[in-house]
């Protein structure tokens, strides 16, 4: 007789499905440039002009290639460069543009996949390092693949934010190993894609190592690669400026919400992250201890920080990873944690749709599954995101939405803090039926495009025929 709490296949299956079909019906601005980035890496080398690679791909902006500057350091391009070499070598020698080709798009979007599906693995070998049973550590992955911010972000958005994520996870997973040559190398890899890893690898330094010697030794691994690896293209001109222009747009961002005190501005995220790091070097925990830690301390500062200043959609990814590893580690969180976490997903993910509405709009799914099965251009008065946001008056309550999204998300930091005795979550407790609740809600607001694409259809097919 099958075990009833085993992730089964068909679990699996449906995790998939979910996945699968928005991350293969939506093509966003963003995404486009940042394959073209990717195919102009080959391009450049063919060239001879890796050395000047920037300027290279700023012609393909300037030529209409794509609508978006670039904005990432080259180890990020090199990454998507190395999935695109098969699409970069025939367009190159062949003279083919792919532009708008549906198998092309596919597969350039299935590199984001292959990334979740390493990720969501990681998880796995991370639970299992932390003490949770071999079933719950499936149950944790399962978790992970079916968070509505996944749906919405990874897949709709097309953003490729999962890939620092991988390489952060990497480096947790040997932090809790006590390998800390390892977690340190990993993370210089990680700051490579986005620099939202060292909110987690500071605070984790902190909290292990407190020889001041060492610390200053291991924080100038991240800080130097970057460095070094942007030290070739500085003379890049006019799309390096436009580069560090849009990181300087980044940072102003993040320390943009101030507080006034003693006649100045402080901005929330210095104090929030300046309190973690602080307390984290104070902090005195033993080995057993810093398991938990080791995944409660990056949701600490990663959802202070997003509590702190106004984010773009996709980058609230990285808070992801932790909220199964932590709900699996205490089996004194359940319905509360269900509804929290729900709250905390839903509300930013509508006011998320609202603001950023053109992330998310049904017209970005020209070429691609659902215009296949049936043209967009054909929908008469489609249901578009922006009018559903208007029309269900989240447009006008949208700040309402932001403060339910920090209510949850601070009522969760709280609840999820480390006690003096962990219950681990058995393999008895009813996962499926959880996660299928949690599932069911998540998607139908992640994926809530979809939803609208496809009741668009019908509604036209129901008014002029198929």
């Amino acid at each position: 007789m099958k075990d009833r709490q085993t992730v089964r296949r068909r679990d699996w299956v449906i995790a998939l499905l979910c996945i699968m079909v928005p991350l293969f019906s939506f093509w966003y601005m963003d995404t486009h440039s940042i394959v073209r980035c990717g195919i102009d890496v080959f391009r450049s080398v063919f060239a001879g002009r890796f050395n000047d690679y920037y300027a290279f791909a700023k012609e393909s902006q300037l030529n209409g290639l794509m609508g978006h500057e670039m904005t990432y350091d080259i180890i990020f391009y090199v990454t998507v460069g190395i999935w695109e070499l098969p699409i970069a070598v025939i367009e190159t020698i062949f003279g083919i543009s792919f532009r708008h080709n549906t198998i092309v798009m596919v597969y350039s979007k299935t590199i984001l996949l292959v990334f979740l599906c390493l990720s969501a693995r990681m998880i796995q070998k991370i639970a299992l390092q932390l003490g949770i049973t071999e079933k719950n550590a499936k149950w944790a992955e399962y978790m992970f693949m079916t968070s509505g911010f996944i749906y919405a972000y990874t897949c709709i958005a097309g953003q490729y934010d999962i890939m620092g994520i991988f390489f952060s996870l990497v480096g947790v997973y040997f932090y809790i190993k006590g390998d800390m040559k390892k977690f340190g190398l990993l993370f210089i890899v990680a700051v490579q894609y986005k620099f939202f890893p060292l909110f987690i690898f500071i605070p984790l330094l902190l909290l292990k190592e407190k020889n001041i010697k060492k610390i200053i030794l291991y924080l100038i691994g991240p800080v130097l690669s970057v460095l070094l690896l942007r030290i070739p293209f500085m003379d890049d001109g006019i799309a390096i400026a436009e580069k560090n222009a849009l990181n300087a747009d980044m940072v102003e961002r993040i320390f943009g919400n101030r507080i006034a005190i003693l006649e100045t501005e402080i901005p929330l995220s210095f104090l929030f992250i300046g309190a973690v790091c602080i307390w984290c070097y104070l902090k005195e925990i033993n080995d057993d201890e810093r398991k938990y830690y080791a995944v409660w301390v990056p949701f600490l500062s990663l959802g202070l920080l997003f509590m702190s200043f106004p984010f773009f959609p996709y980058w609230i990814l990285y808070l992801v990873p932790w909220i199964p590893l932590l709900y699996y580690m205490r089996n004194d969180m359940t319905e509360k944690f269900f509804w929290l976490e729900t709250g905390m997903t839903v509300s930013i993910m509508l006011a998320q749709f609202s603001h950023f509405y053109w992330v998310f709009e049904i017209d970005n799914t020209k070429d691609l599954l659902l215009d296949l099965i049936y043209k967009f251009d054909r929908i008469e008065n489609p249901f578009m995101v922006t009018d559903i946001m208007s029309d269900l008056y989240i447009d006008d309550y949208e700040f309402l939405f932001y403060g339910l999204f920090i209510l949850c998300l601070a009522f969760l930091i709280v609840m999820l803090r480390p006690c003096r005795s962990l219950s681990y979550k058995s393999d008895e407790f009813d996962s499926r039926r959880v996660l299928y609740s949690r599932l069911a809600i998540q998607f139908i607001v992640g994926a809530l495009p979809v939803f609208l694409y496809i009741c668009s259809i019908i509604r036209n097919i129901i008014t002029i025929g198929w």
